[in-house]
Parts: C-alpha cells; structure tokens; sequence
C-alpha cells in the first residue's frame, strides 16, 4: 500500500471525436497549456533539448511586475520570425497592450524578473532565470505532448527523451 500512494498519477489527455487534443491542459498548479502549436522542421524551431513548435501557447501564473506581492498570468507564446526564426512573446494580464517580445524565450522572462525584482523590498543582485522552463517547454507531460506532434521526428538534432522508436514494442 504505501508504494502505491507514493506513485505519480497517470497524466491522460482529454481527446475530441477527432482525436484532438481539449485545451485548456492544466498541467501543474502554476501552467496551463492552451495550445501545442505546430512543429516546423527548420533547425531553428528545435534544439538538441527543446522543440518550439510555433503557435505554442501557455499560460505562466507568475509574481506581477506592477504590485508587490501580487500574482499575474503571463500567456506565452512561439510565433514565426521573419528571418525563419522563432519570435517569443509573453503577454502580462496586467498589459495586455504591451507584450514582450524577443528572440528568444529566456529574454522574455529575464525582463519579466528584473521588472519583479526592482519592486522587490529585498533586492537580487543577480536574476538568473530558463524562459525554456517558464514557457512550460520542460515539463515532462508537454515534452511528451510535443514529441509526438505531427513532423516532430523530423527534427534532426532534438534527442527524444519519451518517444518510442517506431520499431520498438508498446510498453
């Protein structure tokens, strides 16, 4: 009984008629996915590490960068560049009006964290920060999610860590 109460619950997917996936995906207290997005095989949409499929959408409920210790959602999101790069964008809840964009995801919520700490009473002297992790692009159950988008295998240098190969039985 008691290895039983310590296993982790299955994560499922709620599916449509078509096969779908249902968004909104609550995937952990702090992230819901709203949509996974499509992948491109252009090298610069995956790395050895991480896919960004575009039209990736989360949402990042985070400390606000306006009111001390308020919380604000923050929607993130991977668009098409026009230099056939990916363009990150992160929305606050709190100004909506003026989304932060740049080149990547880390630039996004490294902004984000100096705007949090200079309202901070205790400062940081240093603000380190993984946009890959706030962006919810290492959670394992988005990983898994990501890997089996359609056209993912074709992304040459990303090293599938969930995915079976496709001679492999079912486990």
């Amino acid at each position: 009984m008691k290895d039983e109460t310590r296993k982790k619950q299955k994560f499922s997917l709620n599916k449509d008629d078509e096969g779908n996936i249902v968004y909104p995906l609550s995937i952990n207290p702090s992230l819901t996915l709203l949509d996974c997005g499509v992948i491109n095989t252009n090298p610069n949409y995956h790395s050895e590490h991480n896919l960004f499929p575009i039209g990736f959408k989360s949402i990042r409920s985070y400390a606000s960068i306006f009111e001390k210790g308020k919380r604000a959602q923050y929607t993130n999101e991977i668009l098409e560049g026009p230099d056939g790069k990916p363009l990150y964008r992160v929305t606050s809840s709190e100004d909506p009006d003026n989304p932060i964009v740049r080149d990547s995801s880390t630039g996004c919520w490294v902004y984000i964290c100096h705007k949090v700490n200079d309202i901070a009473d205790v400062k940081k002297q240093k603000v380190t920060i993984s946009g890959t992790e706030r962006f919810g692009l290492l959670e394992p159950n988005v990983c898994r999610i990501l890997e089996f988008l359609p056209d993912a295998e074709k992304c040459m240098k990303y090293k599938f860590k969930y995915r079976v190969p496709e001679n492999a039985e079912d486990a």
